[in-house]
């Protein structure tokens, strides 16, 4: 009788636990092991990432075994399979588990080899479609919480009409969802086409900064990012400097720089986001990072124009009110 055809008993089992050598001839994909649990032996499987693991007869008749077992039913990449004879079937609690199979014996080697292809081929499309299922939670779960991020910075900037006050508000809130340390925002001056610092925020040191402007060109990171409305992401790898990190000698670890624009595509203002940190470690921004800025400057853009218009309102009025008392 040849090595495939050979019946496999429970006997064979039980005594030499399917040995790999004649019982897994030339099944070299799978790494087989036996480890003994409660005097009885557990023959584990393992094809990369996932394991079957066959349970001899002795085992699972065994009911204080079963706890150690049953956390292997808890994983998706693991699969039980109880052998047992026709003599004593498998206890009808036993079938009710989830994740728990069977295996009669006896069997040709054949056929045994089949049993445990197909009993991969089963738990690996069961473990990529739960893989893919939680893939898809947890973009539901990102989309969910960057629509909550959305409202929640919509709510908070566009019922601010004061321009100083509501450029505060967004380099809070940008900050606030990219744990970033520190930051300042700049605005855009459209009468001399200057850069204009307005305001920073740090969370180790507490001052206040005189205003200043830059000019505009590719020589400053803000001025990269008004020329070319682009996002600058710098990592703690490189080189870089900050102008008002170099005003307080403040360190600079990482740094996101994001424009903000109104709906005509211009750049109103730009966000300087700097050292991101999470449980005391500094970390570099990633494209998470970036896309949540990028929703407060998406929000921003429309409410500071709305307040430039407001303030521009006020002072035009407030100039009316008082040529007419000079006069």
């Amino acid at each position: 009788m040849s090595a495939a055809n050979k019946l496999i008993k429970q006997s064979d089992f039980v005594s030499k636990f399917i040995d790999v050598e004649p019982y897994l001839e030339g099944q070299t994909k799978y790494v087989v092991s036996a480890t003994n649990i409660s005097g009885a032996k557990l023959l584990s499987i393992q094809d990369r990432e996932l394991t079957i693991f066959m349970i001899s007869q002795k085992l699972w008749q065994q009911p204080n075994a079963w706890k150690p077992i049953e956390t292997l039913l808890l994983s998706s990449n693991h699969r039980v399979i109880c052998v047992h004879d026709d003599q004593l079937p498998l206890p009808e609690s036993l079938q009710e588990k989830s994740g728990v199979h069977q295996l009669f014996l006896p069997l040709p080697q054949r056929s045994l080899n089949q049993f445990i292809d197909d009993h991969f081929k089963l738990l690996r499309e069961s473990f990529n479609l739960k893989e893919t299922i939680k893939n898809s939670q947890s973009k539901s779960e990102n989309a969910a919480n960057d629509i909550g991020i959305l409202l929640s910075v919509s709510k908070s900037i566009h019922g601010e009409r004061n321009l100083d006050r509501l450029l505060g508000l967004v380099l809070q809130k940008a900050r606030e969802i990219t744990c970033s340390e520190a930051g300042s925002i700049y605005q855009i001056s459209e009468n001399d086409k200057k850069i204009n610092f307005h305001t920073a925020q740090n969370n180790l040191i507490k001052k206040d900064f005189k205003k200043f402007s830059i000019d505009i060109n590719d020589k400053t990171i803000v001025g990269k990012c008004y020329i070319n409305k682009s996002v600058q992401l710098l990592s703690q790898k490189e080189n870089f400097k900050s102008s008002i990190a170099d005003k307080i000698e403040y360190q600079t670890h990482s740094m996101l720089t994001i424009p903000i624009m109104n709906l005509n595509h211009e750049v109103v203002a730009i966000i300087q986001l700097i050292n991101k940190k999470v449980s005391d470690k500094y970390l570099d921004f990633n494209e998470e990072d970036v896309n949540k800025a990028n929703i407060v400057a998406l929000q921003s853009g429309i409410a500071i124009e709305n307040a430039s218009l407001t303030t521009n309102i006020q002072k035009l009025f407030e100039s009316f009110v008082h040529a007419a008392v000079s006069t």
